[in-house]
């Protein structure tokens, strides 16, 4: 299937782009602590434009001080570090603009404004309304920092104003309620964007390129598309070369990223109607995470550029890999939203699932100087991306699975509803195996026998863990079985169900039962449910178990099997019995160490890795497996 408009050039603003992909302004948190630009940045962005991006959108910078890990536009000072990046993107062959914010607002480390006085998210506290004068400033400042980018080397600038950060709120006419020039019609409360640009062209020049990013939401009306439209209206005729459509803000967080529970080119609604309303190119983004579906979006007039965010993180090389015909050998998203968890909630460095790289792009890996017969037990994600990069490097390796399929735990994963492009991860690896000569074996259960009559070099053990079934008081009175059963269906399930552990895998679960018309209670200890999910994907599970008239009891304690059903007390000590066929386990599992143990001190260099050292997270798991593969 060959590409039709993905790989032509396109143009925002007089410029040349030499493809219609640009990847999105995501924040890394890889800045120097000051602001300052450093060799691990430059180094991230270097990946990508080498990766084949026709345009890198750098990730927001800030024209004043701050506190966090944010690129720093305040002074001229900045300037140098700006020009490496920018020097070095260019070299690669991908144009560069940044991304510069008008201030966070309510979301500010250092003092939480907006256009009102209103909530701060998450906190209980309060952001007080910017002040006429105040608003002017920020103009002022943005104006110079666009000046600051121009002289650093970049092609253009874009305007955050989505995601519920400060011109987002301006925007917003729920949200707006100011009675001076900046708030009450749509007019004004655009006029706040509208002077951005103004001040950019001002300041940086009138030939030089100025994006907008706007987010549009149906849902909670932040910004509805008929307003997006008005908006985008006055932005082009204030001179704005592009607008970039995105998503989502406080109050609907899981929309800015967009988990597995969204569709493939969730904006692209929006995008196609905005196009047809105005004059200058539309970008949009929203889980484009497939080149095939990226060509049909230009092709289809529902945009001019698509905006590749998690894609780029989990696959640098993925225009490249596309241009090239080998679609195969890239490494997808998962749509985890682990990304985001990391930047936004914990205000880290990214980190991504399935890549275990990001971060560490001027780290190359190491041809092996000699070749080691390395044995890997277990084909989980772990396993095998042990066996890739070992193999990358020139090992020979041999992979022992002791079932007939690779991919351990996510083959029962990816069973709920939604969870399906979990199954990309274990397709890239079985593909990149295949493809670098690893043998892999099947239905092969290791021993401490076998594997000395190997003669490995090296044992690598992912050997992964077991459910828990709880012991509780009654246990022999009613049929128990585990999550992971149930998702293999290895188990007859009865009409009614009762599953005991509300974490990720306990409510996804429940999902998957209760979508198959079982009537489904979840019990749990603790006085939350799915606390181990992704913030961009729990508030939509909740909600399915909502709709699937799932009842949910945190909190439990003194819980008690009965023939009838589940006895426990809730958090006011009411003895409450949950009538059910069959109890459901998902309280977690133990790890499978009996082999590590076994080996230990017979062969000559042993490590395990994953949930048979832990149960954890698979990016746990595939990030030990690949800094293995680079040890070895």
């Amino acid at each position: 299937m060959e590409f039709t408009k993905l790989f032509q050039p396109g143009v925002i603003g007089g410029l040349q782009i030499k493809n219609r992909m640009v990847m999105s302004p995501m924040g890394t948190h890889f800045a120097e602590e000051d602001g300052e630009v450093g060799d691990r940045l430059i180094d991230y962005y270097v990946a990508r434009a080498l990766g084949g991006v026709g345009a890198i959108m750098v990730e927001a910078s800030f024209p004043t001080f701050g506190r966090d890990t944010r690129i720093c536009l305040a002074d001229d000072r900045f300037i140098p570090g700006l020009k490496r990046l920018s020097s070095a993107i260019h070299k690669a062959g991908s144009t560069a603009f940044i991304q510069i914010h008008a201030g966070r607002g309510r979301f500010d480390t250092v003092e939480a404004v907006s256009c009102a006085r209103l909530p701060v998210p998450g906190t209980g506290a309060m952001a007080r309304a910017l002040r006429t004068e105040e608003v002017k400033q920020r103009v002022a400042e943005f104006g110079e920092a666009a000046l600051r980018a121009r002289k650093s080397g970049f092609d253009g600038v874009e305007v955050h104003g989505g995601h519920g950060y400060l011109v987002a709120d301006f925007l917003s006419p729920r949200l707006n309620k100011r009675v001076d020039k900046y708030g009450g019609n749509a007019e004004n409360r655009a006029r706040f964007a509208v002077e951005l640009i103004r001040a950019a062209k001002d300041r940086a020049g009138k030939d030089y390129i100025v994006l907008f990013r706007l987010s549009v939401d149906e849902v909670f009306r932040h910004l509805s598309l008929k307003d997006a439209i008005a908006v985008s209206q006055m932005l082009e005729k204030a001179g704005a070369d592009a607008i970039d459509i995105t998503s989502g803000g406080p109050d609907n967080y899981e929309q800015i990223g967009g988990s597995f529970y969204f569709p493939v080119g969730y904006n692209t609604r929006f995008a196609q109607r905005i196009r047809k309303s105005i004059g200058i190119p539309v970008s949009t983004a929203g889980r484009i995470d497939d080149p095939y579906v990226a060509d049909e979006i230009i092709g289809q007039g529902k945009a001019d550029f698509v905006t590749l965010g998690r894609a780029l993180i989990t696959d640098p090389e993925f225009p490249k890999k596309a241009a090239e015909g080998r679609v195969d050998d890239i490494r997808k998203c998962t749509a985890c939203c682990c990304c985001m968890d990391i930047t936004v909630g914990e205000r880290k460095g990214v980190k991504c699932t399935v890549n275990s790289a990001l971060g560490r792009e001027g780290a190359k890996l190491r041809p092996v100087t000699k070749v080691k017969r390395i044995l890997v037990v277990g084909g989980g994600p772990g396993g095998m991306e042990a066996a890739r990069v070992a193999a990358l490097r020139g090992h020979n390796v041999r992979l022992w699975e002791k079932t007939e399929r690779l991919g351990g735990q996510v083959n029962l994963a990816v069973i709920p509803p939604y969870k399906q492009p979990l199954t990309n991860v274990i397709q890239y690896l079985a593909n990149q195996l295949k493809k670098l000569g690893v043998t892999v074996e099947f239905g092969r259960d290791a021993t401490l026998s076998s594997i000395l009559e190997y003669q490995p070099d090296t044992v690598i053990v992912a050997t992964g863990s077991t459910p828990i079934v709880p012991r509780l008081p009654g246990i022999e009175t009613v049929k128990v079985v585990t999550a992971h059963d149930v998702l293999a269906d290895k188990v007859e399930v009865g009409r009614k169900v009762v599953v005991i552990g509300g974490g990720s895998v306990g409510c996804e679960t429940a999902d998957f039962l209760a979508s198959n018309g079982k009537q489904v209670d979840i019990v749990e200890i603790l006085g939350t449910f799915a606390k181990d999910a992704t913030l961009g994907a729990k508030p939509y599970l909740l909600s399915r178990l909502e709709n699937h008239g799932v009842r949910m009891f945190a909190g439990v304690k003194e819980e008690e099997l009965t023939e009838k059903g589940i006895k426990f007390k809730d958090p006011e000590g009411r003895t409450i019995l949950l009538e059910t066929d069959t109890v459901v386990s998902a309280i977690g599992t133990r790890s499978n160490d009996g082999l590590v143990k076994s080996l230990q001190g017979k062969i000559p260099v042993l490590y395990a890795i994953g949930d048979c050292v832990e149960p954890r997270k698979m990016m746990n798991t595939i990030h030990e497996g690949a800094a293995i593969g680079e040890e070895i």
